[in-house]
């Protein structure tokens, strides 16, 4: 017989519950090797050790469709691209600025990758 939702959402959550909890702990017990006074590593230790954590959390992330494909490389600013910023840009770079002093790292880099970026041309045409 065919679980129901309701079967399948409660075997997710218990499961998930057990097997997060466990993953968790165990990137907490790599933190764990970052004592100086006990330990001792290379950078590329260091940098094997990040890349298979990010490898391991990909195929979890395409196991449930999540694209993990990197975003796109911006272009190199050149010769001419450059010119005067706008009243509006300023306003929107000082905002973003805020946030980051604030600490709000996360909204303020949101901020300055949509005025660098443009990733959303109407938020600097607003005024």
């Amino acid at each position: 017989m065919a679980k129901t939702y309701e079967q399948k959402r409660e075997a997710f959550q218990r499961m998930l519950e057990g097997r997060l909890s466990k993953a968790v702990k165990s990137v907490a017990l790599l933190a764990n090797l970052s004592r100086k006074s006990d330990y001792a590593w290379t950078s590329e230790e260091l940098q094997q050790m990040c890349n298979q954590l990010d490898d391991a959390v990909d195929t979890v992330m395409q196991a449930f469709g999540v694209d993990t494909a990197p975003p796109p490389t911006p272009q190199p600013v050149s010769e001419g691209m450059v010119g005067p910023v706008p009243g509006h840009a300023k306003r929107a770079i000082a905002d973003a600025l805020e946030q980051l002093v604030k600490g709000n790292t996360r909204e303020g880099t949101i901020a300055l990758r949509k005025i660098v970026l443009g990733w959303s041309p109407t938020y600097l045409t607003e005024d």
